[in-house]
């Protein structure tokens, strides 16, 4: 069974735009073999990250996730199944959306968008895949 994964997190004020790329890299070889797919968008100080795939395979990314010191204040924003993937050709693609700062606090402090579902909301953020 497929299940989607939305998190989350504060980027740690260490990283650099190379750590990102480096993160970008790792983990589109991580997830070729993990059969996981997504996309990462960086918006300004947080990441916003969709993971498609198997639970053990989810599960096992996000321990890893969840003790990277490049993330801070990691929040799950959505751990359900699905039927098919929504980012099925990207091991892993990366955005950058730093209009999207007023968003990535809310969804930081109360894990929604006003006036938007989750579904609404990824639409909007990947809307323009790399």
């Amino acid at each position: 069974m497929l299940e989607q994964l939305v998190y989350i997190s504060r980027v740690s004020p260490a990283v650099t735009r190379m750590d990102v790329q480096r993160i970008l890299w790792v983990s589109q070889i991580r997830n070729r073999r993990l059969d996981v797919t997504g996309m990462l968008a960086l918006i300004d100080s947080h990441f916003v990250q969709v993971l498609e795939g198997r639970s053990e395979a989810l599960t096992e990314l996000m321990q890893r996730i969840g003790q990277d010191p490049r993330h801070e204040q990691l929040r799950v924003l959505v751990h359900e199944p699905i039927d098919r993937r929504r980012f099925a050709s990207w091991s892993m693609g990366l955005v950058d959306r730093h209009q999207w700062t007023r968003e990535a606090e809310q969804l930081c402090q109360t894990g929604r968008v006003e006036g938007q579902s989750m579904d609404e909301l990824i639409g909007r953020l990947f809307a323009e895949e790399p």
